[in-house]
């Protein structure tokens, strides 16, 4: 409808809220983490993912619950342990849902 992706928007949204450029690379970029160049960008992309893993988001197409592979090197992580903070997610959320409902 705008023309511009969830990310797009978010990104413009924050820099009208003047909010530092890296947070608005973050937003703006969190798909599309090679494009922003900055490691915020690829923290923000592993947060959605996980996020959409444990089912807090929508799985628009197939890779949208994939980290990038250049991100894991970047940030000097293992898939192993994105697995390992995957469990520890999907736990801590269960348990907020149980007070929360």
């Amino acid at each position: 409808m705008l023309g511009v992706h969830h990310g797009e928007a978010g990104g413009l949204v924050a820099r009208h809220w003047k909010l530092p450029r890296r947070i608005v690379a973050g937003i703006t970029y969190h798909h599309e983490p090679d494009a922003g160049s900055d490691p915020v960008c690829d923290v923000v992309h592993v947060a959605n993912v996980l996020a959409k893993r444990v089912g807090t988001g929508v799985i628009e197409v197939g890779q949208d619950d994939q980290v990038h592979q250049p991100c894991f090197e970047r940030l000097g992580l293992a898939s192993r342990s994105l697995e390992d903070v995957e469990a520890r997610l999907a736990d801590r959320l269960a348990a907020v849902e149980s007070l929360y409902g």
